[in-house]
């Protein structure tokens, strides 16, 4: 059976006996500049529990229960349910092994992560939260994927930038930031080595915290300074604008004023943005 109907399968039953923790709301839409917003207000993150300090977790995944699981990928790591989700379903690919979440992506970890997402025929996007820092809540390595929203509905904006080649950043985007789009062909080294070359380009050291998104057609990079400001929180896909919050208050602490104003608090604030071809 092929993954995507497998997953969502064993998805349906996981909530249906009130294992797996989802609700399905509803996209709230914000428009903003240079990209908009997607929010999503899923009281079930509450639950999630939170390991600030990043140190070693046993058991840090819901898969004791054998029907979270979905298999193991390559040697060195197991995809499982993710229990506290957002969205319908959603991925957890973990080291079988511990692993500081603070280290940088390496090979197995990439050549893992594109085999899932190329096995699955719906589009999704892969994030890794490089340390606390870059809002992960647990110290275990582990990525996320997860299904994105019709283009229709909500864009990621390296899908709306036109440049083809090189890494570059987006005009207006007032974080550091740099993306590299992927060539028709990709393997386990071409994701290294762009990965690697976005690391280079924006100074990161191999602990330095970072967000990591990846689909099929490009990586981005964004070099991250706290995980948390206030009583908010931004995760890789929050510095997309993919916005998950647990309440009402949280939802109306984002959205106060445009919510483009608290990413550069969460990443690393430059006064001035041009697209740069290198």
């Amino acid at each position: 059976m092929a993954l995507e109907t497998r997953s969502l399968a064993q998805f349906d039953r996981l909530v249906e006996t009130g294992e797996l923790l989802w609700k399905e709301v509803p996209a709230r839409h914000i428009a903003s500049q240079p990209f908009n917003f997607e929010f999503r207000v899923a009281a079930a993150l509450a639950k999630k529990p939170m390991t600030a300090t990043q140190k070693k977790v046993v058991n840090a995944f819901a898969d004791s229960n054998p029907d979270f699981s979905l298999g193991l990928v390559g040697s060195k790591h197991k995809l499982i349910l993710n229990k506290f989700c957002v969205v319908r379903p959603q991925f957890v690919l973990h080291t079988i092994d511990f692993v500081p979440q603070k280290q940088a992506l390496d090979a197995a970890d990439l050549g893992a992560l594109w085999h899932v997402l190329t096995n699955l025929k719906s589009e999704h996007i892969a994030i890794f939260n490089c340390g606390a820092e870059a809002g992960a809540s647990v110290g275990h390595k582990h990525m996320q994927v997860l299904p994105r929203s019709p283009h229709a509905e909500f864009q990621l904006f390296p899908d709306i930038d036109s440049v083809e080649e090189g890494i570059y950043s987006v005009q207006e985007i007032p974080f550091k930031h740099a993306i590299h789009r992927l060539p028709e062909t990709v393997n386990e080294s071409t994701l290294v080595n762009t990965y690697h070359n976005l690391l280079s380009h924006l100074s990161l050291g191999q602990e330095a915290p970072h967000n990591f998104i990846l689909t099929k057609t490009w990586i981005l990079v964004i070099p991250r300074i706290r995980g948390r400001v206030g009583n908010l929180a931004a995760n890789a896909a929050a510095m997309v604008g993919m916005v998950w919050v647990t309440s009402e208050e949280e939802y109306q602490g984002w959205t106060a004023q445009d919510p483009m104003t608290l990413l550069p608090s969460f990443g690393v604030q430059i006064e001035e943005v041009s697209t740069n071809q290198v």
